[in-house]
């Protein structure tokens, strides 16, 4: 900016200003001008230093890894099968008992196949623990992810498919009647008492 004399003296005065602003976004500057030059907007020359399409995908990116609002102050709570650690971890040997005495088809692996021993061994435990009040789970509210991560995290069984194809496969298990009253022959209840009288357990 400059200011210019005439011959008579008189000065006339650029009021033309020249402002470079780092900024996020291009749609954001004249806003962000208008805030700290209010009505001298118009007489603003402004340049928007970076990459336009590099910016835009950082600010997508911010966007993207900053947590969900949770009314309740946190974020979503962790599937589980049981509230209590301890208690998943007992129920977790037990389950590993029984595929140790009753698995005889050589399935070592979860995958999304109905004549897997570990899918239905884990469909008899899931109907035992609701049918006795170990859980609470609506009817047709079944979820496979609690069952995954109690297969792979507490029985250490590895897995062939994802944890969200597992869950679609055991909800769709859940809903075929025929399949889980073969899972029901397995006789979980009979192996689960045995096991309660061999190791004098009584709190499961």
């Amino acid at each position: 900016m400059g200011n210019y004399y005439y011959e008579d003296g008189a000065k006339h005065y650029d009021h033309h200003k020249e402002v470079t602003v780092n900024i996020n976004s291009t749609t954001d500057a004249r806003s962000i001008l208008r805030e700290i030059l209010a009505d001298d907007i118009e007489d603003i020359d402004y340049e928007v230093v970076g990459d336009e399409g590099k910016v835009a995908e950082q600010s997508a990116t911010m966007e993207s890894e900053r947590p969900a609002a949770n009314n309740s102050g946190g974020g979503r709570k962790p599937e589980s099968l049981f509230s209590d650690e301890s208690k998943t971890d007992e129920w977790a040997k037990i389950f590993t008992a029984f595929l140790n005495k009753h698995n005889k088809t050589g399935h070592q692996k979860i995958n999304s196949q109905c004549d897997n021993y570990i899918n239905k061994a884990m469909v008899a435990f899931l109907l035992y623990w609701k049918r006795t009040g170990l859980i609470t789970i609506g009817e047709g509210n079944y979820k496979g992810r609690p069952c995954f991560k109690f297969l792979t995290e507490k029985c250490g069984k590895e897995s062939e498919i994802s944890i969200e194809t597992y869950n679609s496969f055991f909800i769709n298990c859940m809903k075929n009647t025929e399949y889980t009253d073969k899972c029901k022959g397995l006789c979980v209840e009979d192996f689960i008492n045995e096991y309660r009288v061999n190791t004098k357990i009584n709190s499961i």
